[in-house]
């Protein structure tokens, strides 16, 4: 087996394990053979790479409090099994020896560390951002995923529509769902800068001001949950792009979506020195040509939506930065930009930004 990972050993508080672990692991639990082991980075798993003879998977070492049989967990399944069916180009759940589980248990180690394990088909390519796009290639691509977010948006319509769960309740803590924005603000105290600070407690008490209102009007249904350019794959732009990373996926509004989408879009025209306002237009253009229209309840909220998502992002890796210093450069590629763009749709306000995102006409 080939010790293809960067540095041979996956270094956890709790697990520390080697490639040999890793393809014992597979063996036991898949029955695959594994030929080399790639360390992946992730947020709150441990990821490898899985090279077998003919195909490459993705062994996802679920944290600690992961359950697979949660309601969470198994609507997300259940989205990249639909998306897969309707043509879509998502990784599939790996089934287990036994044949039908694709969640499986393992005691790793002398210290007997149990952990939840997945395992996914390997999506080959590239982020969006890794092929290095120019402004302008960058900010016509923004179209093409628009069309590929509203695609998804409408498939996934359809599979709430089967399931008949639009009404149903899914209880999450989660800061990072957008209609629990107002659970960050009790982290507020990490942003230093009195500016952004007074811009930030504006978007807050907008927020609080809007949602509670709108709820009612706002279309519900699955949702991806992070729909941004580190999660659509692509071998070369303007090829057929996949989606990954469904840690997010649930049943929510389905505009905090498009706002995910919409606030993380708008980092990345930002890493290629793109202007942000056009590409969200060209973005919004797209999805607008194959989705569901927007209601006046959702594009009322849609502005402050993106800057909740905003402000969380900066918000939660300024506290991760202070427990962990060391992650300084991961936390910072994607978050060092949002004070930018807070402070950006500060200045120009809900009606013109919208306006010139096209989502209202001028």
């Amino acid at each position: 087996m080939d010790h293809a990972n960067e540095s041979g050993t996956y270094n956890d508080p709790v697990l520390n394990l080697s490639c040999e672990d890793v393809a014992d692991v597979v063996k036991t639990i898949y029955n695959v053979t594994v030929k080399s082991v790639k360390k992946l980075y992730g947020y709150d798993d441990l990821n490898f790479r899985i090279n077998s003879n003919n195909e490459s998977f993705v062994l996802k070492i679920k944290r600690p409090q992961y359950d697979g049989a949660s309601q969470k967990a198994v609507i997300a399944k259940k989205i990249m099994k639909h998306l897969h069916a309707d043509g879509f180009r998502v990784p599939v759940a790996v089934t287990t020896i036994n044949g039908k589980d694709v969640t499986a248990s393992y005691v790793f180690g002398d210290n007997k560390t149990q952990r939840q394990l997945e395992m996914f088909t390997y999506l080959p390519g590239m982020s969006i951002l890794e092929l290095n796009p120019s402004p302008e290639k960058l900010v016509d691509t923004a179209t093409d995923v628009g069309v590929l977010f509203g695609s998804v948006t409408k498939s996934l319509e359809e599979l709430t529509n089967l399931l008949s769960i639009e009404n149903d309740v899914v209880s999450s803590n989660d800061v990072w769902q957008t209609q629990n924005f107002p659970q960050v603000r009790s982290y507020l105290h990490f942003v230093k800068d009195k500016n952004l600070n007074m811009v930030i407690c504006d978007v807050f008490d907008s927020f609080a001001a809007t949602f509670p209102g709108l709820k009612k009007q706002l279309n519900r249904g699955l949702i991806h949950g992070d729909f941004s350019t580190t999660n659509i794959i692509v071998e070369k732009l303007g090829q057929e792009m996949g989606i990954i990373d469904f840690e997010d996926s649930t049943l929510s509004y389905r505009v905090f979506d498009l706002s995910v989408c919409i606030g993380y879009m708008m980092v990345s025209a930002l890493d290629v020195k793109a202007d942000p306002m056009l590409l969200i237009k060209n973005l919004y253009q797209g999805y607008a040509s194959v989705a569901s229209p927007l209601n006046s309840g959702e594009k009322e909220i849609l502005f402050v939506a993106v800057q909740a998502r905003l402000a969380t992002s900066y918000i939660m890796s300024r506290y991760t930065l202070s427990l962990h210093p060391g992650n300084e450069k991961y936390l910072d590629w994607q978050s060092s930009k949002c004070p930018k763009l807070l402070l950006l749709l500060d200045s120009k306000g809900k009606e013109q930004t919208l306006r010139e995102w096209g989502v209202l006409p001028h």
